[in-house]
């Protein structure tokens, strides 16, 4: 069992009895599943509680606006030493401390989606960069409007191995944080759409 999509996941996850079945699943996807629900959540914490040889690497809750900070903090945390992938697109409401324990709670990370995290301020980015930086290769950071360049100053040298880094509309970057990128010697991938204050004195590191 690679997948579980969708809201046929929280029956199985009821459902599941055998600790092999239960940690064979690696791959967990709930984007835009809009009704799903802290206690829902609250299964997927348990099964990493219970069965610590947790194989769960992706965990996808884009889009889900009924779950707490709490919630997703012992969701992704639960599968700490497992979890390479975790997305939180749109979630608008998700404070800058839970960021914070994400972080500190699952230091394997390759791949972090904080696009649309609002309330994400730069203490976010430096303890993601701290605890999942030489892990890292993807980073969204779109739309993340309290971030300033001091966050690209700190988490630039300690992010070696990112491909990807998307700061789409995050308009409030300047030169200061965009010569910062330059130290992020194997991206491939950059996003600066809406950055507006990108002088021609730094365009060459897009």
């Amino acid at each position: 069992m690679s997948e579980v999509v969708g809201l046929d996941l929280i029956d199985l996850l009821r459902r599941l009895k055998h600790p092999v079945v239960a940690g064979a699943v690696q791959e967990v996807n709930l984007e835009f599943c809009k009704e799903t629900s802290n206690g829902d959540l609250a299964l997927l914490a348990d099964l990493g509680a219970r069965f610590q040889g947790s194989k769960l690497t992706h965990l996808n809750l884009n889009a889900l606006h009924k779950l707490s900070d709490d919630a997703i903090v012992a969701a992704a945390t639960a599968h700490s030493t497992s979890l390479q992938a975790l997305q939180l697109y749109w979630h608008h409401a998700i404070t800058n401390t839970a960021v914070v324990n994400i972080a500190k709670g699952c230091p394997n990370l390759t791949l972090l989606n904080l696009s649309g995290c609002q309330k994400l301020e730069d203490s976010g980015v430096r303890a993601v960069a701290r605890s999942c930086g030489k892990s890292l290769t993807s980073l969204d950071l779109t739309r993340c409007p309290l971030l300033t360049d001091d966050a690209l100053e700190f988490a630039a040298p300690r992010l070696p191995n990112v491909v990807s880094l998307n700061l789409y509309a995050d308009s409030q970057f300047s030169d200061r944080g965009y010569f910062a990128l330059a130290q992020l010697h194997h991206l491939t991938f950059l996003d600066l759409c809406g950055a507006t204050k990108l002088s021609s004195k730094v365009k060459h590191v897009a």
